[in-house]
C-alpha cells in the first residue's frame, strides 16, 4: 500500500495554498473524552451490523499555516464496552487537514479529512489498516482555551471485514 504519497501531496497543497498566517495562534494541544460506535461487514456480506459501543480518549496535536487551513493529529484509544470478556480495543492515529471558518471569533466551526490507522486487538488476534476519515466540529472558548465538540467516522479494512468507526469527542485544546 503507497499511502505516503497522498499524505504528502495534501501536505503540499495544504503548504502550497495557504495564506501568510495572521497572528493567531498556530499551535494547539488538547485532550478529550469519546464515544462511538462500530459497525462492520465481512467480505460475503452486503449489509453492515453493529458491533457495539465504544469509549476512550483522544489526544491531540494541531497546527495552523493560516487563520483558515491546519494540519491535526490525533491518538485515539476505545474500547468496546462488552458483557463479556471478549472486549475489541482499537487504537487510531490520524492525519488530517483541516479547514477552519471564524477562527477570530469565540465560536469556531471547522471540517476535517484525512486518513486514520487503526489497530483492533482482539483476544485472538490483532488486525491493522490504514482508511479514510472524515469530521468536523466546533470549538468554544478563547483564544487560548477552547472546548471542542466533534464528530468523526473512519472507514478501514482489517483483515476479511470492512470497518465503520464513528466517535463523538467533546474534551479541551489550549491554543498557543
Amino acid at each position: 500500500m503507497n499511502t505516503p504519497v497522498p499524505l504528502l501531496v495534501s501536505l503540499l497543497l495544504v503548504l502550497l495554498t495557504a495564506p501568510a498566517h495572521g497572528g493567531e495562534e498556530k499551535f494547539g494541544l488538547g485532550v478529550g473524552v469519546n464515544y462511538g460506535v462500530t459497525v462492520e461487514s465481512d467480505s460475503t456480506a452486503s449489509t453492515f451490523e453493529e458491533q457495539g459501543d465504544t469509549s476512550g480518549f483522544t489526544i491531540l496535536g494541531r497546527y495552523l499555516f493560516s487563520n483558515r487551513w491546519g494540519l491535526l493529529l490525533s491518538y485515539r484509544v476505545l474500547e468496546e464496552d462488552q458483557e463479556f470478556d471478549l472486549e475489541n480495543k482499537y487504537r487510531q492515529v490520524g492525519f488530517n487537514a483541516v479547514r477552519m471558518w471564524r477562527n477570530d471569533k469565540a465560536v469556531r466551526p471547522y471540517f476535517k479529512f484525512g486518513l486514520t490507522r487503526t489497530e483492533r486487538e482482539r483476544p485472538i488476534a490483532s488486525e491493522d489498516g490504514i482508511g479514510l476519515s472524515l469530521g468536523g466540529g466546533v470549538e468554544v472558548g478563547s483564544k487560548k482555551l477552547a472546548f471542542i465538540g466533534e464528530l468523526e467516522s473512519t472507514g478501514v479494512q482489517l483483515g476479511d471485514e470492512t470497518m465503520g468507526i464513528a466517535s463523538w469527542t467533546a474534551g479541551a485544546l489550549f491554543r498557543f
